[in-house]
C-alpha cells in the first residue's frame, strides 16, 4: 500500500493527522511498531537539525544587514530597508 492509499484508507476510518502519520510510518516498517518509530523520531530530528540550520543562516543574514546600514558614511542602528522609518 503506498503512502497515498494509506492516507484515503486512514480518511475513511477517521483517523486524525497523527495518527495517519503514524499509520504510514507502521506500513512502511512493515508493521513493526519500533522500526517505525525509530524511522518517525529519525525523521523528526532531521527536520528539527534543518529547521535550525535555516533560522541560523536568517538569523546571520539579518545581522548583516546591521553591520551594512550606513548612510552617506553614518552609521544607522537599524537594519537594510528601515532607514528613514
Amino acid at each position: 500500500m503506498s503512502a497515498t492509499q494509506a492516507s484515503l484508507a486512514a480518511d475513511e476510518v477517521g483517523l486524525d493527522e497523527a495518527e495517519t502519520v503514524a499509520l504510514a510510518y507502521f506500513q512502511a516498517a512493515q508493521r513493526n511498531g519500533w522500526s517505525a518509530l525509530v524511522a518517525l523520531a529519525a525523521d523528526a530530528l532531521a527536520e528539527r537539525d534543518d529547521l535550525e540550520d535555516r533560522l541560523r543562516q536568517r538569523g546571520r543574514q539579518i545581522s548583516h544587514g546591521y553591520v551594512r546600514g550606513r548612510i552617506e558614511g553614518e552609521h544607522v542602528d537599524k537594519p537594510l530597508g528601515t532607514q528613514g522609518r
